[in-house]
């Protein structure tokens, strides 16, 4: 997927265009976060797919980053509680972004979640008040490391996951295991995902709503987007229907993603 943003790590303990260590990050030693393999063959696979899903994720737009203003990773939910990571993004020469995210723990992989095309934030697993906790990483051995994130008008925002599954592209996390129903708990529906005389999903995905563990979608086969592989296909079947939220393994159903191509 292209992205307007570039998402680069940088490979130091961070030092600002000036020089200086961020100001929140100073009387530290931090180290670079590393990323996901993203294959299922990865030596890190076994974390990956038991990774914390979350309820939503809390970001920084790109616009609100400058000079000490990190957004900040705390071990506890006070304002003076240390400093466990923090996210930051440095402008590059081509006009791009470089993302710097770094943990006072060495060793550790990153749980990266976007909330825009060009905003990228943390995963968050529980909510308190004006903080959130958000996952920063995973050790070697699958441990996730969870730390507090204070809330800032007009700067550090939370989405939560329901919102980001109606505004963002929707698509089914696997969609060989969806399974539709007329209702909540109601009647099983037929529908095949795969276009005719194709060997794979090829399927536009719209959340209608949303009811506890229920969401209702409407299903267009095959995806007709430019981008995708049928994208001068005629229409061949379309459905409204309700799914899971979760499915037998307790992991969400619908995801999504914040570009089409």
């Amino acid at each position: 997927m292209k992205s307007r943003c570039r998402l680069l790590i940088a490979l130091a303990i961070v030092v600002l265009a000036d020089g200086r260590t961020p100001t929140s990050a100073a009387q530290e030693t931090f180290h670079k976060v590393g990323h996901f393999s993203g294959s299922s063959l990865g030596h890190d696979a076994h974390i990956y797919e038991t990774r914390r899903e979350g309820i939503g994720v809390v970001y920084g737009t790109v616009s609100s980053f400058g000079p000490d203003r990190e957004l900040v990773v705390r071990r506890g939910p006070r304002d003076t509680s240390p400093i466990v990571a923090y996210l930051d993004y440095r402008p590059m020469s081509d006009g791009g972004w470089e993302i710097v995210f770094e943990a006072s723990e060495p060793g550790l992989v990153e749980e990266f979640s976007h909330a825009t095309n060009e905003d990228a934030g943390l995963v968050v697993d529980a909510r308190k008040a004006d903080w959130v906790r958000a996952v920063y990483g995973y050790t070697a051995k699958g441990d996730v490391r969870l730390g507090w994130v204070k809330l800032l008008p007009g700067r550090v925002t939370f989405v939560s996951y329901d919102e980001l599954i109606r505004t963002q592209v929707p698509l089914l996390a696997r969609p060989d295991e969806v399974q539709l129903f007329d209702a909540p708990n109601g009647r099983r529906l037929p529908f095949r995902l795969v276009p005719d005389g194709g060997d794979h999903a090829s399927y536009k995905l719209e959340v209608l709503k949303i009811e506890a563990n229920w969401i209702q979608v409407a299903l267009d086969v095959p995806n007709t987007h430019p981008c995708s592989d049928y994208a001068d296909a005629k229409l061949q079947r379309s459905t409204t229907a309700w799914m899971r939220r979760y499915n037998s393994r307790g992991r969400y159903q619908v995801w999504y993603v914040t570009d089409s191509c």
